[in-house]
């Protein structure tokens, strides 16, 4: 940017920054790849961006992108937004070759569209999996059983 005041330089950053606030108020997860593509600039200066926005506590950095923590606009959103959080966190302790069980539970299940990682075997009794969507690399393995109402769950042994 040469011939530009350090004052403008700032707006510029500023402007970009503001902008990716007004994003993630629309959609609260954002990648960086998508952001760069929009607005223009490189990966490194989205990243160096969002770690800036991060110690604003505006956002939480993700492997990949980030996730807003401005409060939305319902209690319900939010519960949901912290469910998100805590599965995308619990993805990334899995690892290549790993073999997990996963509960009925809803939240554990989330964990299946955050896994990063190839050559993964999930084990669960939760009848809700089948409709979820994971990556290639990820196997699910379901442990039979009947099928049990409300959760889905997967209970006992066929006669």
């Amino acid at each position: 940017m040469r011939g530009v005041t350090y004052e403008k330089r700032k707006s510029f950053v500023e402007s970009r920054r503001n902008r990716i606030v007004e994003m993630m108020q629309e959609n609260p997860e954002v990648r960086v790849d998508e952001l760069s593509q929009i607005l223009g600039v490189s990966l490194i200066t989205i990243r160096r961006d969002l770690q800036y926005l991060e110690e604003q506590k505006l956002l939480v950095r993700t492997y990949g992108g980030a996730v807003s923590t401005m409060a939305p606009k319902n209690m319900k959103d939010e519960v949901q937004l912290y469910r998100r959080l805590i599965a995308r966190y619990a993805a990334a302790f899995v690892a290549e070759n790993d073999t997990i069980f996963i509960n009925t539970s809803s939240n554990a299940l989330q964990i299946l569209e955050y896994m990063e990682c190839d050559n993964v075997t999930v084990i669960t009794n939760n009848g809700k999996a089948i409709g979820r969507e994971y990556r290639p690399g990820v196997n699910v393995v379901l442990t039979g059983g009947e099928l049990r109402h409300p959760k889905d769950a997967m209970v006992g042994i066929l006669p």
